[in-house]
């Protein structure tokens, strides 16, 4: 996932974590038939359409800290998004 770091001049650093897809829908308009024969009309046309479907995950940082969070666009939260296990915090172990 890119980040792009910026410092404001008050000394809080912004994080943006930026989580998106390009997506594209292409639409064909169909062909005349005539019998069992297929015809191409010349009004046979193809249109695409291309979008981003992003969320800024913007973090405001101070002192090393997380003052603010600001998630920012088509965001949500579930599995998809979390970290790998590795990087997830161990249980305690049970006594």
């Amino acid at each position: 996932m890119p980040m792009y770091r910026a410092q404001t001049d008050s000394g809080i650093e912004t994080r943006n974590y930026v989580n998106g897809e390009k997506v594209e829908q292409c639409f064909t308009s169909a062909g005349a038939r005539r019998g069992d024969k297929k015809y191409v009309s010349h009004t046979v046309f193809t249109t695409c359409s291309q979008s981003s479907i992003v969320c800024n995950n913007i973090f405001y940082i101070q002192a090393g800290k997380v003052i603010r969070y600001a998630p920012t666009g088509a965001c949500y939260t579930d599995d998809t998004v979390r970290p790998k296990a590795g990087y997830l915090p161990t249980e305690p172990s049970a006594r």
